[in-house]
């Protein structure tokens, strides 16, 4: 958005192999990496064969001010109440969001499986004890 100031809002997407996990919003996103849809079914879904990777939502999404305040004001729309994702209002709307990908990214934790992944992660994280040794305040 930095670079180009047609860019109205942006989101991270990362590669995703979790099948059936509807906590995660999966998107799917044109030649030029415009977001056409999202959902927490998987898509692209192609019935002929089987899908390895899918592109999952990253929860950095930079928006101009003039897109926020829109999106304020505008009741929630069909597709937003059926998939429960907001960001599917400005879809709906006709606003292009931007797909880009973060490398690297990590799963979120929205459910106890996912909890129990991170647990899992955790246990063979070389750097675990720097972090568990900190003192927040």
């Amino acid at each position: 958005m930095l670079i180009d100031s047609t860019i109205q809002v942006s989101i991270g997407v990362t590669p995703f192999s979790k099948k059936n996990s509807p906590s995660d919003i999966k998107a799917v996103f044109d030649l030029n990496q415009d977001i056409l849809f999202f959902s927490r079914n998987d898509i692209p879904l192609n019935y002929k064969k089987h899908i390895m990777d899918f592109w999952k939502l990253v929860f950095i999404v930079p928006h101009r001010k003039k897109w926020v305040q829109k999106y304020l004001v505008w009741e929630q729309t069909p597709l937003e109440l059926i998939e429960d994702n907001h960001f599917l209002r400005l879809v709906e709307h006709g606003v292009k969001i931007k797909a880009v990908e973060v490398n690297g990214a990590k799963i979120s934790v929205d459910t106890q499986e996912d909890l129990n992944e991170v647990r899992a992660l955790m246990e063979i994280d070389k750097i675990k004890n720097n972090y568990l040794k900190l003192d927040i305040k």
